[in-house]
């Protein structure tokens, strides 16, 4: 679910493991791109509508008759907006967009997956700011903390059917940041590596967690981020 660059990656990743892959998303311009290019099944769904992320799965077991991989990646960004500017209905999207169709998705998924009786695996794509809090972003963080307890849970419930729950938090990315300030911001960046990463880190650590052999590690919240997160508190 989601067709952001990093979903995009992710799809490309798995689709050249030998997975068959569907993406889900909101956008046609964007998801006939992505099915061109990678040949994937692509559906046009809003991802904040719970009536659409029913109906996205109900088609899903139709038309590929099992689930065995389920991968939520973030696609847009709320505008920044502080605790003192940001309306509770804006708030109330962000929460819906991200917390609310992460957990119907997965919920969704679950169901598919315990049906088919071959366990799954499930990863949850969400930035560093999980971690690292910052100002003017107050509902964006109450989601992707939110995130974070829900790939714990949810790894605890599944984990007799044997499916897996996984989170990754990435750190910054070089599309993210406009060309000309490459050199600025990389003079200042905070992670010991490299400034920026790219969509492709983020799907080579999501290959490695929908491994089927990788049945082990679950619950866990990985970062890729250039050892950023190595430098906090």
């Amino acid at each position: 679910c989601g067709a952001g660059e990093i979903g995009e990656a992710t799809a490309s990743s798995l689709g050249s493991a030998g997975a068959e892959v569907a993406v889900a998303a909101t956008g046609a311009d964007r998801l006939t791109r992505i099915e061109a290019r990678l040949g994937a099944t692509t559906f046009d769904t809003d991802l904040a509508d719970p009536v659409q992320i029913g109906e996205l799965f109900v088609t899903l077991k139709e038309r590929f008759g099992r689930l065995d991989i389920l991968v939520c990646t973030e696609e847009d960004r709320p505008a920044p907006r502080s605790l003192l500017e940001v309306s509770f209905s804006d708030y109330r999207a962000t929460i819906a967009r991200t917390l609310d169709a992460t957990f119907l998705c997965l919920q969704k998924a679950a169901h598919l997956m315990v049906a088919g009786g071959e366990g799954g695996r499930v990863i949850i794509t969400t930035s560093l700011n999980a971690l690292d809090f910052q100002r003017g972003a107050v509902d964006q963080e109450v989601a992707q903390s939110a995130l974070r307890g829900l790939v714990k849970t949810a790894a605890l419930d599944l984990t007799p059917h044997r499916i897996t729950v996984n989170g990754i938090l990435f750190g910054p990315l070089r599309s993210e940041v406009p060309a000309d300030r490459y050199d600025s911001v990389g003079e200042g960046a905070l992670n010991p590596a490299a400034p920026f990463g790219d969509p492709a880190d983020i799907a080579r650590a999501t290959l490695w967690l929908a491994d089927p052999e990788n049945a082990f590690t679950t619950g866990s919240v990985i970062a890729v981020d250039g050892g950023q997160s190595a430098l906090l508190p």
